[in-house]
């Protein structure tokens, strides 16, 4: 930081901070964590684009904090929504393309006669997608 001589005071010139940023705290790394509400709008979402987009929103960040391959389970845990709505919420992120299934794996019961699928699948967000709004 730079000192300015204003008479018999020195004083310290002010940084250049860019714009929307903050001096205190860092940007965070992860884009899913610093996407606005605003961001998660699509035109599918309807009267209550709010209420939807909230809840989206809630749900990606879930999946960037716990990670791709959390259940719905442990997300709702996490952020205090039903499992059923997570899994609606898992559904509409699918429709509007900002998340895709990665491979599905497959359990054997103990006797080995029939797989069946695990809730763990991991998943891939698509940045993309985000709509940017400055």
């Amino acid at each position: 930081m730079s000192t300015v001589q204003q008479g018999s005071q020195q004083r310290q010139a002010p940084r250049e901070i860019p714009h929307g940023e903050t001096q205190f705290r860092p940007k965070p790394a992860n884009p899913w964590l610093a996407a606005s509400l605003e961001q998660f709008r699509h035109a599918d979402d309807g009267r209550k684009w709010k209420v939807v987009c909230r809840q989206k929103r809630a749900v990606v960040r879930a999946y960037a904090l716990l990670g791709m391959a959390s259940t719905a389970r442990e997300i709702s845990k996490y952020q205090g929504i039903c499992v059923s709505r997570v899994d609606e919420i898992n559904h509409i992120l699918k429709d509007q393309e900002f998340m895709t299934n990665g491979k599905r794996t497959y359990r054997r019961e103990p006797d080995g006669r029939r797989d069946f699928r695990s809730e763990r699948q991991p998943r891939i967000l698509h940045l993309l997608n985000l709509a940017y709004y400055s």
